[in-house]
């Protein structure tokens, strides 16, 4: 009597099962390849350089940095700055931080262009004076139309080298040209307000003398658009 031998082939369940570990080493690969590529080719390093140079060449300012910028991922595409400033050449910055979160779509990776959604300021200090004196020094309509959300925390607001604001909590999203709106206040006109609509809130505010505890100002987008009343005629 004959005797068949059994078939030391695998059947078609058991391939599939080999065959998952496989797949998923070379997605694994495959993505770790691509990280490695966009980590290359858009470093830190190489998008922090080219916001100092848009800073020269479109704000007219100088921005420096403590260290080299680093990426994060999570939950969004942002660039972190530590110990930024932002001023005039050879002049005392009128704006410093702890650090400065920039996000920005992912879209950054593969494109040209480089957007900029919101900025978060940890622990920035706000020198009015200098501010006001880089501000003088911009000529009418040459500054770009920039457009994202600012938030900032513990900040401070300083004037005659004293603080006049402290504990300031603030976010805002422009809703127009800002750039605009400061020409326009060069020449006294347009609305008094900037086209922004958020809230900002400060442990104290002092102000020739009197102090403000717990303020909290809130504007919305119809107000920051809106004109002036007219004075009434005689």
């Amino acid at each position: 009597m004959a005797f068949c031998r059994p078939s030391s082939a695998p059947m078609p369940e058991t391939r599939r099962r080999r065959r998952w570990p496989i797949v998923l080493a070379l997605v694994a690969a495959l993505a770790i390849a691509g990280f490695i590529a966009a980590r290359h080719y858009t470093r830190p390093e190489t998008l922090t350089v080219i916001l100092i140079a848009k800073a020269r060449s479109q704000l007219g300012a100088e921005l420096a940095v403590g260290a080299p910028g680093r990426f994060g991922f999570v939950p969004d595409l942002h660039l972190v700055l530590p110990k930024p400033s932002l001023g005039q050449a050879s002049q005392p910055p009128f704006l410093r931080a702890e650090s400065a979160d920039i996000v920005m779509p992912w879209s950054i990776l593969w494109s040209d262009r480089y957007e900029i959604r919101r900025i978060d300021l940890v622990s920035p200090e706000l020198d009015l004076d200098a501010l006001n004196a880089w501000l003088s020094t911009r000529p009418a309509g040459k500054a770009p139309d920039v457009r994202f959300t600012l938030r900032a925390t513990d900040a401070t607001l300083v004037a005659g080298g004293k603080p006049v604001a402290s504990g300031v909590e603030l976010e805002f999203a422009s809703t127009g040209d800002l750039a605009a709106w400061l020409d326009e206040q060069k020449n006294a006109t347009g609305p008094l307000l900037p086209p922004i609509a958020g809230t900002a809130k400060a442990d104290s505010i002092e102000i020739g003398g009197t102090k403000l505890e717990g303020v909290r100002i809130e504007t919305h987008e119809d107000e920051a658009a809106s004109p002036p009343p007219e004075k009434p005629r005689r």
